[in-house]
């Protein structure tokens, strides 16, 4: 029970360190919110070496992509092109937390400049599929690079498919109200690879997603709730120690819901693995009860069977045995003498 119990700790904290459950520092109300999780993993995964982010109006995708950024330590530059003016507070977190590392999309560029590893964002929100200047981006994506896809209208992969270079698949995921198209190059690595063969870690990655994503919008909910600027950077830089005793209780009340969410969402996977292991051994048992009931029809028939040639080589022997006794009775002396009185008979009944 200690060793059960010590092991699922482990896989909790293991899980809790995970790129996937990385909180971001900026957040505003975005299609991109869904796919956050899922750029920290990628970011982690494949360390690209250029990030580029299209679409949407509020930057939250190309923040999420600087800070994953500067945790893993990438020496990439991050570029942005969002659709209308620069929003005043993204200008800002850009020039205090990244102006080294976050820059505009140059006019007419339109590949990765021999880059051997790549991430692209789209937004691709209503109507954004008529902007088509992110076609010529996913076409150059590198062998070892991924392009995500988020919005209203990211469900549809038909679009994507011609442009995708050789090699490179697309995965649906997410859910109706926050659907994700995931483009993964050629030169996949290995938990990209495991992802791409897996229904079942897709179905698992998706309710991940949904748990996340509901968590984030929660969380926007309180920070509306809490003060007049509801974009307000999280966790901004304490000036006194009350305020950092303040926000290590809010660190703390995070996490704490961090893992709740998660406890519940493994608890979802384990009731949904019960489930279908009870349906696997529900399914073993009629077809090895068939298996039975067909041994069952095989054994009265092979028993019929033997009945049956036992009674074909009774008969055989009576056959024999009477063949012996007719040809006896002719070669016996009184079947001889008796023969003219035969013929006199068969002539009489003529």
């Amino acid at each position: 029970m200690i060793k059960t119990v010590r092991s699922e700790l482990t896989a909790l904290v293991a899980l809790r360190n995970s790129s996937l459950l990385w909180q971001p520092e900026f957040l505003a109300q975005s299609a991109a919110i869904s796919s956050l999780p899922l750029l920290f993993w990628l970011s982690e995964t494949l360390r690209p070496q250029i990030t580029v982010s299209l679409g949407g109006q509020q930057g939250v995708a190309h923040l999420a992509l600087c800070q994953a950024a500067t945790r893993l330590g990438l020496e990439g530059r991050c570029l942005v092109q969002l659709d209308g003016p620069e929003a005043e507070r993204f200008r800002r977190v850009r020039q205090d937390r990244f102006a080294t590392r976050s820059a505009p999309v140059l006019p007419g560029r339109d590949g990765f400049l021999g880059a051997e590893s790549a991430l692209l964002t789209v937004n691709l929100g209503d109507g954004q599929q008529k902007n088509l200047g992110w076609m010529p981006w996913l076409q150059h994506l590198p062998p070892r690079g991924a392009a995500v896809f988020y919005g209203a209208e990211a469900a549809g992969t038909r679009i994507l498919e011609p442009m995708i270079p050789a090699g490179a698949l697309v995965l649906p995921l997410g859910c109706p109200k926050g659907p994700i198209s995931l483009v993964l190059g050629a030169d996949r690595p290995k938990s990209l690879a495991e992802l791409a063969e897996s229904a079942e870690a897709q179905d698992g990655l998706n309710g991940f997603l949904a748990h996340q994503e509901q968590y984030l919008q929660q969380s926007l909910e309180r920070q509306a709730l809490g003060g007049p600027d509801p974009t307000a950077l999280r966790l901004p830089e304490p000036q006194t120690l009350e305020d950092a005793k303040e926000q290590i209780a809010r660190l703390i009340d995070q996490q704490a819901e961090d893992l709740d969410c998660l406890a519940q969402h493994l608890q979802a996977q384990d009731e949904a693995a019960a489930q279908q292991q009870w349906q696997q051994e529900v399914a073993l048992a009629v077809e090895q009860a068939e298996v039975a009931r067909q041994r069952n029809i095989v054994a009265r028939l092979e028993a019929g069977i033997a009945g049956i040639h036992a009674q074909t080589e009774n008969s055989r022997q009576e056959v024999r045995d009477m063949s012996l006794a007719l040809q006896e009775l002719r070669d016996s002396s009184s079947w001889r003498l008796t023969a003219p009185l035969r013929r006199v008979m068969r002539r009489i009944r003529r």
